[in-house]
């Protein structure tokens, strides 16, 4: 998979798609890019990736996998939501770690947003709840 800038036209860097069992590109269902450009974030159902954008190096892969992928402002914190869940995880370090898992919408998430102070997420569900949640 390649990354271009798209005011230049110019190649960024070049992921490398994990050779995994049954899991390509048409399985990804959700896709996230921080902010700043940096971090790029990928979901299947299956696993999650993070890749470093400066240069396509695959930062981290978690086992869990997740319909939607949610990067907050700063970088260092990244919602993954499957379902009615969505589990908030922050980098410690050169990883990230779980830190809170929300739990409260009756119905799966349909989109979700972090605060611009990435203190807190705000969801919404497919029955039209909305919730805002603080983040640790």
């Amino acid at each position: 998979m390649h990354v271009y800038e798209l005011t230049t036209g110019m190649r960024v860097c070049t992921i490398v798609w994990p050779q995994l069992d049954n899991i390509g590109v048409a399985d990804v269902t959700g896709l996230a890019l921080a902010s700043d450009g940096a971090l790029l974030s990928v979901a299947t159902e299956e696993r999650c990736w993070l890749w470093q954008l400066a240069n396509g190096e695959l930062r981290q892969t978690l086992a869990s996998g997740a319909q939607q992928v949610v990067i907050g402002p700063n970088g260092t914190t990244v919602a993954f939501i499957t379902g009615a869940t969505i589990t908030v995880y922050r980098q410690q370090g050169a990883t990230l770690h779980a830190r809170q898992t929300l739990v409260g919408h009756a119905e799966e998430v349909a989109a979700a947003a972090f605060t611009p102070d990435a203190h807190a997420l705000v969801s919404v569900a497919h029955d039209g709840i909305v919730r805002r949640w603080l983040i640790d």
